[in-house]
């Protein structure tokens, strides 16, 4: 392997708990409610895909861009408050950054991809930052970590992937990456079997033999 992809939310940041905090209070100002175990279902899923569903499914009385407006101020206040520098991931993926070339490929919108990692003080580290919102298909489809590949100028098949989420475990896979599973209390009870290997941690990457 030559090149390692990171999921953001879940993976690099223990963000998701802020996602479904942010969705919880959207759903009260259109008047429904949702719990965190329905949540779960769709971690990894695009904002975009994620609301589309969520129309369909909840019927909210809003479009997909009402809602978006009614989220973004929400969850970028949670966040905003909840990051500081992290000397521990840092040193990771410094370590690892003496052995491979480092990206980010995200579900989440660029802003705050780049709020997250500004916020940990590691955007740095990384040699390619994408998010769904700069290709066509968001995860479960490869097109995220195949844009990754491209700007690492890493073919797909030596490139691992660090995931959270079954849609996104699904991704690397298509993509033909190796991917990693990183076990977390939000995700422990779904189904990530289909990773090639998994991890409890993050700093257990420096221990694995994917060279």
């Amino acid at each position: 392997m030559k090149a390692i992809i990171f999921d953001m939310d879940g993976v690099l940041v223990d963000s998701q708990h802020l996602h479904f905090k942010a969705v919880q209070k959207t759903f009260q100002h259109f008047g429904h409610k949702i719990t965190k175990r329905e949540l779960q279902k769709y971690l990894g899923w695009s904002e975009d895909y994620f609301w589309t569903e969520m129309i369909k499914v909840y019927n909210l009385p809003a479009s997909l861009e009402e809602i978006k407006a009614v989220k973004k101020p929400i969850f970028e206040d949670l966040l905003s408050s909840s990051l500081k520098s992290d000397l521990k991931l840092r040193t990771i993926l410094l370590t690892l950054k003496d052995e491979f070339k480092l990206a980010v490929a995200s579900s989440a919108p660029k802003s705050w991809i780049m709020m997250t990692l500004d916020g940990l003080e590691i955007a740095d580290v990384f040699d390619a930052i994408v998010s769904a919102e700069e290709v066509k298909r968001s995860k479960p489809f490869p097109d995220v970590f195949l844009e990754a590949a491209k700007r690492l100028g890493t073919p797909p098949a030596e490139c691992a992937v660090v995931e959270d989420a079954p849609a996104g475990i699904d991704a690397a896979n298509a993509a033909g990456m190796y991917s990693i599973a990183l076990k977390t209390p939000i995700n422990k009870k779904l189904n990530l079997s289909k990773a090639k290997k998994e991890i409890d941690s993050l700093d257990r990457i420096l221990s694995l033999k994917i060279q």
